[in-house]
């Protein structure tokens, strides 16, 4: 029961996360002030200090403009992977927003960074381990992405190997500022004598199995889902209605796909709205689906006892 509870509000959360992901005024306002000084630095040259102004509003309130700020900042210090993706990112954004222009631009910068790509190339000796994780920077990477070349920014990474009764590996790579790959090899991990295996404890013997009683948890688990699938469809209902009339209101102030700020800021909420519309209405339908379906399997109530009757 817990479990199932557990799982139901898990779902519903996603909802109520992205509904907080809003940011608030306050966030908005101390984003603007970011990137305004990001910009003032940027066209002194003090790139270095311009982009922790940058990452920091985008992180705050994220938007087209701001992202693309920030890899032309990260692309002066140097960070030409991290450049190279925020190019690639404002381009899709922008080609589903139907932004033809801002996609051109942001595309030919990514392409101009190609070729200026510094990048790593994993190899796992095989056989591998069980449970074997490799980890580029403290960020998993899947066996997927061994013996492939990955765009990096130069300067130190660390890449890690770990596996369970195996000594972990630690290696500390240099990516020089050139075009090319780096090759780092991983090699079989050597065992770890300090665990033996007959030391592990016991396995705990499993709970004898509860009496069923005459009352099951089906049908009050199923009325509370059902509210909350309810109250999920409405939360759908509200940001939708909210990202129609942001998205009207947007295109009074975005002629020929040319937005003012706040023509620009309009849509960007409208996509918000829309967003957490689409999740409600997900998550509310899924828990209503859920609420029928513990109906449907509640068990019927036992009959009542005879004792004591003729």
């Amino acid at each position: 029961m817990r479990r199932f509870w557990g799982a139901t509000f898990a779902i519903f959360s996603l909802v109520s996360a992205d509904a907080l992901a809003e940011p608030t005024t306050t966030e908005k306002a101390l984003a603007r002030s970011l990137f305004e000084q990001g910009r003032s630095l940027a066209k002194e040259g003090k790139w270095a200090e311009a982009c922790p102004k940058f990452e920091e509003s985008e992180r705050l309130d994220h938007g087209i403009g701001t992202l693309f700020n920030l890899a032309d900042c990260q692309e002066h210090i140097g960070k030409t992977a991290s450049a190279w993706a925020g190019f690639s990112e404002v381009a899709d954004l922008a080609k589903r927003a139907n932004q033809a222009e801002r996609e051109s631009i942001a595309r030919q910068r990514a392409n101009q960074l190609v070729s200026k790509l510094s990048k790593i190339k994993i190899h796992v000796a095989p056989p591998w381990p069980v449970g074997l994780e490799v980890k580029l920077d403290d960020k998993p990477i899947g066996a997927t992405a061994f013996d492939v070349d990955v765009p990096v920014d130069p300067g130190h990474h660390k890449v890690t190997a770990t596996a369970p009764q195996k000594k972990p590996l630690l290696k500390d790579v240099v990516i020089a500022a050139v075009p090319g790959t780096t090759p780092v090899d991983v090699p079989n991990l050597d065992d770890d004598e300090t665990v033996k295996k007959d030391e592990a404890p016991p396995p705990r013997p499993l709970p004898p199995p509860k009496p069923r009683s005459g009352s099951t948890w089906h049908k009050p688990a199923a009325v509370g889902v059902g509210a909350i699938g309810l109250i999920g469809l409405g939360v759908g209902t509200f940001f939708g209605l909210q990202a129609s009339k942001q998205w009207s209101d947007a295109e009074v102030l975005c002629p020929q796909n040319r937005c003012s700020d706040l023509g620009y800021d309009g849509w960007e909420d409208a996509k918000r709205s829309a967003m957490v519309s689409t999740i409600g209405f997900a998550a509310g339908a899924a828990l209503l689906a859920g609420a029928v379906l513990l109906w449907v399997i509640a068990p019927s109530s036992p009959p009542p006892s005879r004792t004591g009757l003729r």
